[in-house]
């Protein structure tokens, strides 16, 4: 797979995963709700950033690798779990709203 490709790919799951957030959000808290999701994903990345540069200080380089990889791991596990435990609830999250129809005028 070239560079091209993977960013493509990266940018389609982004781009798919936002649509299901909307979707999935009230009209009203949508702002919020992505606002919330951005903070919260800066946030974490501040986090680790600081909290991983300091283990690799105080231990070595490959720990604070290892360290990563189990914070991934566990990001994966618990966003896994949440979305199971929504799911296999099978109501929606909201309410989804009655199609509109709208009547046109045949002009003959």
């Amino acid at each position: 797979m070239n560079v091209s490709n993977s960013v493509s790919a990266r940018i389609n799951f982004r781009i798919a995963a936002r649509t299901l957030l909307m979707k999935a959000s009230p009209a009203d808290q949508v702002g919020r709700i992505f606002g919330g999701a951005q903070a919260f994903g800066l946030g974490l990345g501040i986090a680790a950033t600081l909290g991983l540069s300091a283990l690799a200080d105080r231990t070595s380089v490959p720990v604070a690798f290892w360290s990563l990889a189990a914070l991934i791991g566990a990001i994966a596990v618990g966003s896994y779990l949440s979305l199971f435990r929504a799911l296999s609830t099978g109501t929606p999250a909201v309410e989804r709203p009655t199609p509109l129809v709208v009547a046109t005028a045949d002009s003959e």
